[in-house]
């Protein structure tokens, strides 16, 4: 969901070349699944096809895309924000802290309104990528 709504913010405000907006499971119980029936009908109400999307879970390509944008990991602070789901947070803190580590991980749970928008288990890593390149 946060992925549509975001690309469609983006092009809206004339920025969609600027950034990179994807989605992705860190487990792998619904993977090739599409977006939930009640999600994509309330994204189709509102204007949002997302009938081509189906779960993938993260790869080592994902990984290695962060590795190449990422802009000076060792000086900057990298964000994780998740929904109800500490465990994958942690996960992905650890595979930052691998190649590239960051000078500090901020880890926060979103709050239940957020997080009623994302749905459970959505994983958000923001950080500051090279010039001319925003990553969401």
């Amino acid at each position: 969901m946060a992925e549509f709504i975001l690309k469609d913010m983006a092009e809206r405000a004339g920025l969609a070349a600027e950034y990179v907006i994807a989605s992705a499971a860190t487990s792998r119980e619904e993977l090739g699944n599409p977006v939930y029936p009640p999600v994509m009908r309330l994204l189709n109400r509102e204007g949002l096809d997302c009938s081509c999307k189906r779960a993938r879970q993260l790869s080592s390509a994902d990984y290695e895309r962060y590795d190449a944008l990422v802009e000076d990991p060792r000086s900057q602070t990298v964000g994780i924000a998740h929904a109800d789901c500490p465990e994958d947070a942690a996960y992905l803190a650890r595979l930052l802290r691998r190649n590239k580590p960051p000078k500090e991980i901020l880890t926060v749970c979103y709050e239940p309104v957020t997080g009623s928008h994302v749905g459970p288990g959505a994983l958000a890593l923001f950080f500051t990528g090279k010039e001319g390149v925003r990553m969401a």
